[in-house]
């Protein structure tokens, strides 16, 4: 069963990633849990979304993963997925729908469930004759009802009430607080640029997760880049 909670009384500086992070710490600490860094040279360390969390005498390490487009991602490696095959849970922490979000939803998902849906998703992929080169990430619906056509739905919808339904919801917005309009309409994009600061970004994968996004063809989506 989820919790909702009302307010958090976020800062008026907190962006919308804050308050998604806010909200991801929030429900960890609601299932008992209590959140650090990892310490420097131990397993996890110097990754920007991984802490360690404690409860009782478990130690375990999580990744809070924030999304202001409902997909959830990682970067292909080596021998899997970079972060994601080390950690023993995904925080994900998305909004409740595009556009104007008011809610924020955070799921505690076990990382064997999230990197057996990676894998799938990736053999799909590959099988349909995509490339996903090693460093580049991959994009997973968190909503989306798991299918095989199109390819990108497979391995899709860990986070529907059936498999891992949120463990919190939370208000974005402070009573009497606007959200800014603008933010909103950088949310997707915002997105994009936090991936491309750690991992490349084609230009299919860009424009299949913006059509997704905003409910359109592929072939409706145009992207220019200017030198």
């Amino acid at each position: 069963m989820n919790k909702f909670v009302a307010s958090l009384n976020f800062l008026a500086s907190d962006n919308l990633r804050d308050r998604l992070q806010k909200i991801g710490a929030v429900a960890l600490e609601q299932e008992g849990w209590k959140i650090s860094r990892v310490p420097r040279g131990q397993k996890g360390s110097g990754k920007g979304s991984v802490r360690r969390i404690t409860r009782g005498e478990e130690v375990k390490l999580v990744s809070i993963r924030t999304t202001k487009d409902r997909h959830i991602a990682f970067p292909r490696a080596d021998d899997g997925w970079a972060t994601l095959g080390e950690v023993d849970y995904v925080c994900a922490v998305s909004v409740d729908k595009h556009g104007a979000p008011q809610e924020g939803w955070a799921h505690i998902i076990d990382a064997k469930e999230m990197l057996a849906r990676f894998d799938r998703a990736y053999e799909a992929r590959i099988k349909a004759g995509n490339s996903i080169p090693l460093g580049q990430a991959m994009w997973v619906s968190l909503y989306h009802k798991e299918g095989t056509n199109p390819v990108y739905l497979v391995g899709a919808g860990v986070g529907r009430p059936e498999n891992f339904p949120p463990k919190l919801k939370a208000k974005l917005w402070n009573a009497g607080e606007m959200p800014e309009v603008e933010q909103e309409q950088k949310s997707v994009a915002e997105d994009v640029q936090e991936l491309l600061d750690e991992t490349p970004l084609t230009i299919a994968e860009a424009k299949r997760r913006l059509a997704m996004t905003f409910g359109v063809e592929e072939s409706c989506i145009k992207i220019s880049i200017e030198a």
